[in-house]
């Protein structure tokens, strides 16, 4: 297993390497730079503008710009940002707390709901709540993330049930601690819940399906015919084996999770790193946007990575193929 992971985390490096060589050339290609705005400034004279080209490095080839960046993030130097006038990690430092907190309840909520939805519906195939589920699952997958997140800024500000935008409200630092966390989860629980919803849907679709496929699997003829109980073969032996693709699927969605928070973040203006990535794109700030992408690259692979240990918990049949 040792030797399985040494060689993944070795092979990752050169991943993360083509991932951001690639990305750092289109950005170079897409028009204009973050002095674009400036440029078109008649008042601004261009001699001040070529000293901040010179200053930022712009007027230099984009792979000499690149292996200069590739440089500085062996020291974990991710930059400076050009909007902000800070560094990327301390800009990254302030924001990441939020998105936790935002992905990892989106996660929870997700999930949970999602497992024992999918084996009741498997259980009771083609029945009334099978069609219910399947119904909303299909139509939490059809409908755009950022429309959901529209619907619910529309929900709280007819109900009044939750706050519209914000991580906290403005008078959060004067409340008692258990009034600062009880602040919290209400404005946080909204966006969570908005970003579960496509979580559910692939969760309770992935998880219904294997539950179906192995309701009908042979060994489950042969247990029935050796006297196990109905309780053990469909809460132990089928719901282990239909962790499987569970597991693998674990990966992409925790990689998944920072793109869908770009989009519940900025509707909902809560400041996370969605919201700093979203800023960062439209103003072309360089080393914000490449810090995101070497970011979501280590969570898909240590994703991926970690979903293949799990899988050879779960599954002793793969230990001798990550040999």
């Amino acid at each position: 297993m040792k030797y399985f992971i040494g060689r993944r985390l070795i092979s990752s490096v050169g991943l993360i390497f083509g991932i951001t060589c690639f990305t750092f050339l289109l950005m170079y290609c897409c028009p204009g730079d973050f002095l674009t705005q400036v440029e078109a400034d008649p008042s601004i004279a261009s001699k001040y503008v070529l000293s901040l080209k010179n200053k930022f490095g712009l007027d230099k080839p984009w792979y000499v710009q690149y292996f200069c960046w590739v440089k500085c993030l062996c020291r974990l130097d991710f930059g400076e940002s050009w909007i902000y006038n800070l560094p990327v990690l301390e800009l990254f430092q302030q924001r990441v707390g939020a998105t936790i907190r935002l992905t990892l309840l989106a996660l929870v909520l997700g999930w949970t709901s999602a497992i024992p939805c999918a084996i009741l519906a498997a259980i009771y195939a083609h029945g009334l709540w099978d069609k219910a589920l399947r119904f909303l699952a299909y139509l939490f997958l059809s409908l755009p993330e950022f429309f959901l997140a529209l619907l619910g800024i529309f929900f709280a500000a007819k109900t009044g049930l939750f706050p519209i935008m914000g991580k906290t409200s403005i008078e959060h630092d004067f409340l008692s601690l258990s009034q600062q966390i009880v602040d919290t989860l209400q404005h946080l629980l909204l966006p969570s819940f908005i970003l579960s919803l496509s979580i559910f849907a692939h969760i309770f679709r992935i998880t219904r399906n294997c539950y179906l496929d192995n309701l009908h699997a042979e060994y489950v003829r042969v247990a029935q015919a050796k006297g196990v109980s109905s309780r053990t073969l469909l809460f132990k032996h089928v719901l282990r084996n239909t962790f499987n693709p569970l597991i693998s699927h674990f990966g992409f969605a925790l990689a998944g999770l920072l793109s869908g928070a770009l989009l519940v973040e900025n509707v909902f203006n809560y400041p996370g790193l969605g919201q700093l990535l979203f800023e960062a794109f439209m103003a072309k700030d360089q080393y914000v946007v490449m810090g995101a992408v070497v970011i979501g690259s280590c969570m898909l692979i240590l994703g991926n990575l970690l979903a293949d240990i799990l899988l050879c918990f779960n599954d002793p049949r793969l230990r001798t193929t990550l040999r």
